[in-house]
């Protein structure tokens, strides 16, 4: 065997380890904290989004763009991690703020945490989510942003616009949040399941105003304002990116119940966990559909 052979052999023996150690903690986890536990999981799905996020991206802009819109794409995970965890949490999550319960004001560095039953893991969850809104942007200013200004803006949005929007919507006593014990917002406050509203919301919003702001791409338009189509240069990337999305969504929307295992109706909760993964199976696979022969019909008529 080879010097190579033994190094992957080595490799793997070292990689199997490991995942059996990381099992151990997490059964660990789980047996002491169970919600923390499943937190922790579904948050390495909603992760793997970003994964997602760089792929589409990269092959659905032309060659010369490919690396600047990849490096943005990672960096938002380092830089969003780190002004979400100075502020953004205690932002999203911090009780006292404003009598508008407008944004909060505890848990910076996390030096304290709001709740024992979720631990940390739902810091690394909510993390995910408020990245994920800044990639969902990425995309729509792709090939005409400087890098420098994508930076400010990541951590612009990561670390106080998606959280200042999560405490509205998710914490105890957001304005407009259904956890508050009295005047909430029409009688029943905003529920907001799975992050429509502070996270597609968010980062759709900022997508159109940063589009908006910047303008069409180089050669978007010829000289008499006739729109010139700018193709990918790979459906590869584009295909791989699509299925680590729709991976990372059975984190995003199942992982998204806080009391599976309290009291209720069909098994507890498990229930309307996979109802909610069928759900996004069933209308990923008809988004697909539609789109595919939508497309052909558009092209098929010169729209």
């Amino acid at each position: 065997m080879g010097f190579l052979g033994i190094c992957l052999e080595a490799g793997g023996v070292l990689a199997k380890a490991s995942a059996l150690a990381g099992t151990d903690v997490l059964e660990a986890v789980e047996q002491e904290h169970p919600i923390a536990g499943i937190k922790a999981r579904e948050a390495y799905l909603v992760f793997s989004m970003q994964l997602g996020f760089a792929m589409l991206c990269a092959g659905s802009v032309r060659a010369k763009n490919t690396m600047n819109i990849m490096l943005t794409n990672v960096l938002d995970a380092p830089i969003g991690g780190l002004f979400y965890y100075l502020f953004g949490f205690a932002f999203a999550f911090g009780t006292g703020g404003s009598e508008n319960g407008f944004i909060g004001k505890q848990h910076f560095g996390l030096k304290t945490i709001p709740s024992e039953d979720l631990d940390y893991s739902n810091f690394l969850y909510q993390w995910a989510f408020a990245i994920a809104a800044a990639g969902i942007t990425s995309g729509s200013i792709a090939e005409r942003t400087q890098f420098v200004a994508y930076l400010i803006y990541s951590s612009f949005l990561t670390g106080f616009v998606c959280p200042v929007v999560s405490h509205w919507f998710w914490s105890t006593d957001g304005w407009a949040s259904a956890f508050r014990t009295d005047n909430l917002l029409f009688g029943n406050g905003v529920i907001d399941f799975t992050g429509s509203g502070v996270v597609q919301m968010v980062g759709g919003i900022a997508g159109l105003w940063g589009a908006l702001i910047e303008g069409p791409r180089l050669g978007r338009f010829d000289h008499s304002g006739r729109a010139i189509a700018l193709r990918g240069h790979s459906a590869s990337p584009v295909i791989l990116g699509t299925f680590l999305l729709r991976f990372g969504w059975y984190g995003f929307n199942p992982g998204s119940f806080n009391k599976i295992l309290n009291d209720g109706s069909y098994n507890s909760q498990w229930s309307a966990v996979g109802r909610t993964a069928i759900t996004i199976t069933l209308t990923g696979y008809i988004a697909t559909l539609i789109t595919l022969f939508g497309r052909k019909l558009l092209v098929a008529h010169g729209m």
